[in-house]
């Protein structure tokens, strides 16, 4: 009777195991997704836009292509995807093609003179 039960407990942690990894991996593939995903998106954005650019001009491309973009900081962010969270702690985060400008010393608010000065990914989340 004891055998059958260490045999059936034993069976069982190795599915458990193979169940564990496998999520894992597909985790991983799914995250590696997202990376290529947010990549490509990274790689349009700097080869229409250059650096320098007025941030009327960047504007006025975005919307001409109705691409969706927000004001969340100084900066100019296209949402292009969300993460899923890795902790009870966090929310999901959501990724955006952000458009930095560079102002002038001084200068409190946006300015549709302002100059792009880069284009990276960025990650937002909300966490306690």
């Amino acid at each position: 009777m004891k055998g059958r039960f260490a045999v059936a407990t034993l069976a069982l942690i190795v599915v458990l195991s193979l169940c564990l990894v496998y999520s894992r991996i597909e985790a991983h593939r799914a995250q590696i997704q997202r990376e290529v995903t947010y990549r490509a998106g990274l790689e349009h954005f700097q080869r229409d836009l250059r650096l320098g650019m007025h941030r009327s001009e960047v504007e006025s491309y975005l919307e001409a292509r109705k691409i969706t973009y927000s004001e969340i900081s100084p900066n100019l962010d296209v949402p292009i995807g969300q993460e899923p969270s890795k902790s009870i702690f966090c929310e999901r985060w959501d990724v955006y093609i952000e458009m930095a400008f560079t102002r002038l010393t001084g200068q409190t608010g946006a300015s549709s003179f302002d100059n792009l000065d880069s284009i990276s990914v960025r990650k937002i989340g909300a966490c306690l």
